[in-house]
């Protein structure tokens, strides 16, 4: 049994470093050491906002989203980049079940994170399209996967490392979404010192510690832009002079990608006090 010999409010995750005392009737965390890295969301209960950490001490996060079934969601990914980015994490972006044939969406998503500067990687856990590649970034690294449900991480992982032999499902096709097959987190090892973690589906990130004056340094193309912004605490909505906002016109910002800012700036003034 294990218990926390001192109760400070912090309680352990999958990848923190601790310290144990180990006695006859059981083992007790004594200490839980300074997390390097980790992955957040906002979690809402009756005491009001909080963080929830998913992971800890890890060095890339690879965001798995699908070309179709389900369907890409350009917002979650974005949560989840500003999430990695934030919790000190590498993102890696990878478009799985590239074998259905869609070509045209595959493109569009590949050029416009590709030209941000994202790695990013299509795969099919089907045909073992991307894995090579993808396996490759994974060694003497501790990464986990995370992403909606039904996208395919846990087929994906299966294919990078058939020993895991994680449970998957397939989507839904009455609702075109996803059924959790993974309900918990979990660390598995892979070849070459690295470590997989498996984590279960998302329906939505809340970002935890972001606020909306930093928000838009986490959209790396928008940085070179906001040092030219009239006002300091420019927001980039709909302030005068704003050069974030001239570039989305002329193009050098992605619609897509502007768009995504601005839905997570107002559920950030949501939900700050």
């Amino acid at each position: 049994k294990f218990r926390i010999a001192d109760d400070a409010g912090i309680y352990p995750v999958v990848g923190d470093d601790v310290d144990l005392i180990v006695a006859d009737d059981g083992c007790w965390i004594d200490k839980i050491h300074h997390r390097r890295s980790k992955i957040s969301r906002q979690e809402v209960d009756s005491n009001g906002r909080k963080e929830q950490v998913i992971i800890a001490n890890l060095q890339i996060c690879v965001i798995v989203t699908s070309v179709n079934e389900p369907p890409f969601k350009p917002r979650l990914v974005d949560r989840t980049l500003v999430s990695a980015l934030k919790g000190g994490l590498k993102p890696i972006i990878v478009l799985n079940k590239c074998d259905l044939n869609m070509e045209f969406k595959l493109r569009f998503w590949k050029e416009l994170y590709e030209g941000i500067g994202y790695t990013f990687i299509p795969t099919s856990a089907v045909t073992g399209e991307g894995v090579i590649a993808l396996k490759n970034l994974l060694v003497h690294n501790i990464s986990v996967f995370i992403g909606q449900s039904g996208v395919g991480k846990s087929s994906l992982l299966n294919r990078i490392h058939p020993g895991l032999e994680i449970a998957a499902k397939q989507v839904s096709q009455a609702t075109s979404k996803g059924r959790h097959t993974t309900t918990r987190v979990t660390m598995h090892p892979i070849e070459h010192d690295g470590f997989v973690v498996d984590t279960p589906g998302l329906r939505e990130l809340g970002l935890w510690d972001v606020n909306k004056s930093e928000l838009g340094w986490f959209y790396e193309e928008f940085r070179s832009f906001i040092a030219e912004c009239k006002f300091r605490d420019c927001l980039h909505i709909s302030e005068p002079g704003c050069a974030v906002r001239n570039a989305v016109t002329q193009n050098k910002i992605s619609e897509v990608r502007f768009e995504s800012y601005s839905r997570i700036l107002e559920s950030i003034k949501e939900t700050e006090f």
